[in-house]
């Protein structure tokens, strides 16, 4: 007998709901949302494994992911960052990850910066990936969200300058991270 669940609410962020499960002596760590938000949760869990591959950087297995009622879940296992020295060792494992490259940027698939929708259609221009892929959209959402006049003609300016800014800058296409906090 495995023993009772126990569930800790860990305070959850405005992203998402975070909780510690404790099954006898194995701990999760558990993220949900509405079950509309599956998918996104769900290319998180692709992620962490794509992220695990290279064996660079110690990141949480995904156990399950799903959805239960209203709830969508994503169930990983639970690391312990206690002690010191972690950040040290945590950068530079960071830079060892970022040394698995890619031929193109972008990805297999769409994922989400939040929750807002994020195209990872591949493309081997590095200013074309990051004018139409990253920049572009989070200004057409400032849009939708009544945030015209001078942010949208200095935006526009922008995304017509990014091939001459970034002109001769070919950066590697390498395996990026989300941003990791206590929520994430």
């Amino acid at each position: 007998a495995r023993g009772a669940a126990r569930w800790a609410d860990l305070g959850g962020f405005s992203l998402n709901g975070t909780w510690r499960l404790e099954i006898g002596c194995e701990r999760y760590f558990v993220k949900t949302h509405a079950v509309s938000r599956l998918a996104m949760l769900e290319a998180e869990a692709e992620g962490l494994r794509e992220l695990a591959r290279p064996g660079a950087v110690r990141v949480p297995a995904p156990v399950a992911c799903g959805g239960a009622g209203p709830c969508a879940f994503l169930a990983l296992e639970w690391l312990d960052f206690g002690g010191g020295g972690r950040d040290a060792a945590l950068g530079t494992a960071l830079a060892q990850l970022h040394r698995t490259t890619a031929e193109a940027y972008g990805w297999h698939r769409d994922n989400t910066i939040g929750t807002t929708p994020q195209d990872n259609a591949r493309t081997e221009d590095w200013p074309a990936f990051f004018r139409d892929r990253r920049l572009a959209p989070q200004l057409a959402l400032a849009a939708r969200n009544g945030h015209g006049g001078r942010l949208q003609r200095a935006g526009e300016r922008l995304l017509a300058a990014i091939p001459l800014l970034l002109a001769g800058h070919a950066p590697a296409a390498s395996l990026l991270h989300g941003d990791p906090w206590g929520g994430n």
